[in-house]
């Protein structure tokens, strides 16, 4: 069920969000990279400890591996690169269908000799490839610029870092599959793409700021994937992990479904 002129079409269509999203990604975590050995002196490290904790976990920020330049990319870095990529990834899968019908395509491309799951699946096979250039570059860019400027003691941490927020980016994706044949409108899509990364992003914040609503973050996509166990070589989240993986496959096959059931109007 894949049909390839229609990925390399949405492939093409998706060219400007590739080339955007990959350079301000990829410079955003260059600088980032570069402020690394600024940020890891012990005198700035001591500051932060006097930070309320509230504020240090809405970055995920820990101050006690804020030493490394592994322990700084999984801070605020980290949440920056989710909170892109999360927002770029939701808002691609939730216009799969959406685009087309608000730019009055749809009749055209849903009713080509191919079914309908091989154009969901084609639309979505492009999607991952921008999602994953733009990642790939975003964490070569980082390492690059740490090796320049900084001491990089364990870049295979930092790539797990970034390939963990790839998948919690994907499981972003992942609800937009689940909701974009529910929509008719490319605006609807983007704001509600927008507004659900953000809303996950605040829920994930604020459940720092005391005890009793903590659990919040239960609601909120960033907190499957805890990254500061990786930055201090423990291990790897694999659950986190596994989650993500799986939210993203349901809501791309859910969202198949129903497409490929519902009457779409052209």
């Amino acid at each position: 069920m894949f049909h390839k002129g229609i990925f390399l079409n949405e492939l093409y269509r998706s060219r400007k969000t590739l080339l955007v999203n990959s350079i301000v990604l990829a410079l955003l975590m260059a600088v980032f990279a570069g402020f690394s050995d600024m940020v890891t002196r012990e005198d700035f490290v001591s500051l932060l400890k006097t930070y309320p904790q509230s504020l240090l976990e809405a970055f995920n920020i820990d101050p006690d591996i804020m030493g490394t330049f592994e322990g700084w990319m999984a801070g605020e870095a980290y949440v920056m690169y989710v909170l892109i990529l999360g927002i770029v990834a939701a808002m691609m899968g939730s216009s799969t269908v959406a685009k087309e019908v608000d730019q009055h395509t749809s009749e055209a491309v849903f009713t080509l000799p191919v079914s309908r799951k091989a154009v969901f699946l084609s639309k979505a096979a492009s999607h991952l490839m921008v999602i994953t250039v733009s990642a790939l570059l975003s964490t070569a860019a980082s390492l690059i610029t740490g090796f320049a400027v900084a001491h990089v003691a364990y870049p295979g941490r930092v790539a797990l870092m970034f390939a963990g927020g790839y998948l919690v980016s994907l499981a972003f994706a992942g609800v937009g599959y689940a909701a974009t044949s529910f929509l008719d409108s490319d605006r609807t899509a983007m704001s509600l793409s927008i507004g659900f990364v953000l809303i996950s992003f605040t829920l994930n914040a604020f459940s720092g700021m005391s005890e009793s609503i903590r659990w919040v973050a239960n609601g909120s996509l960033f907190h499957l994937l805890d990254v500061t166990v990786i930055a201090r070589g423990d291990s790897f989240p694999a659950v986190g992990a596994l989650v993500s993986a799986l939210i993203y496959l349901a809501g791309l096959f859910g969202g198949m479904l129903v497409f490929s059931k519902r009457d779409i109007a052209a």
